[in-house]
Order: C-alpha cells, then sequence, then structure tokens
C-alpha cells in the first residue's frame, strides 16, 4: 500500500504577501545594481575593502569586549540564560507496573547485546529516554 504526501498549500493571503514581498525585494535589488553599475571598477573594489575593514574591526571590537571583564564597555556579551524547570513544576504519576514494565525491559536489552545494538540503530535515542524514564521515576 502507498502513501501518498500531500503538499500543504499556503494560505491565499500568505502566498500574496510573501510575492508581494519577494517582487519588492526584487526592485530593491535593481535599484542597488542600477546605482552601483554607475561606479568605475576602481571605487567598487574600494567601496568593498572599505566594508570588509570596517566589518573587521567590528567583529574584533565585540569579540574582544567579550574577553575583557571591563564594566566601561559600551555593550556587554554574556551568556545565554535558560529558564531551569523546577521540581515543582513536573510531578509524575509514579505507576508500579509501568516501572516494573520499564524495568523488565532496560533488563532485557543490557543483558541481550545483540537485541540492544539493532534497538539503538533502529531506534536511536530509545535507551537514553528509558534512562530518562528511570531517573524521573526515582524522584
Amino acid at each position: 500500500m502507498k502513501f501518498k504526501i500531500k503538499k500543504s498549500e499556503l494560505h491565499p493571503l500568505l502566498k500574496r504577501l510573501l510575492m508581494r514581498l519577494h517582487q519588492q525585494l526584487l526592485n530593491g535589488a535593481a535599484f542597488l545594481q542600477q546605482k552601483t553599475n554607475q561606479y568605475s571598477a576602481r571605487k567598487r573594489k574600494i567601496l568593498l575593502l572599505a566594508f570588509c575593514i570596517i566589518f573587521v574591526l567590528a567583529s574584533t571590537l565585540v569579540t574582544v569586549c567579550s574577553l575583557v571583564k571591563d564594566n566601561t564597555a559600551p555593550y556587554k556579551v554574556t551568556r545565554i540564560r535558560f529558564i531551569p524547570l523546577r521540581d515543582t513544576l513536573f510531578h509524575p504519576v509514579v505507576n508500579p507496573a509501568a516501572y516494573d514494565r520499564i524495568q523488565q525491559f532496560k533488563e532485557y536489552v543490557d543483558t541481550n547485546k545483540n537485541f540492544r545494538d539493532s534497538l539503538s540503530r533502529r531506534r536511536p535515542g530509545l535507551i537514553d529516554t528509558i534512562k530518562l524514564l528511570e531517573k524521573i521515576y526515582k524522584k
């Protein structure tokens, strides 16, 4: 039996907006192309060199400011932080039968190396999920 995958169509309004954005980008690119075609080859090379120098200087400034522990910098580069999940947010209901089944399956996988290898190939991440479930249920 063959399954046919339906191609999802975009909403007509979204499609129209995307087409309009695409057309505006093309118009902007044509305008910039017209303006730069008036420049000589030497002037274009100088502008490219100036852009590269400014980009390298800005990147170097950001890198140096992130390495220096100085509070007088105009901006700071900080680590990305995440909100840790608290234990109070998640309390699983421990079903003894389900926990026993997980334990039995884990023991079977641990004793049978061939099964473990084939399972790891067919379902990568399943062993990690079993360990995670065991850790959650032990809490």
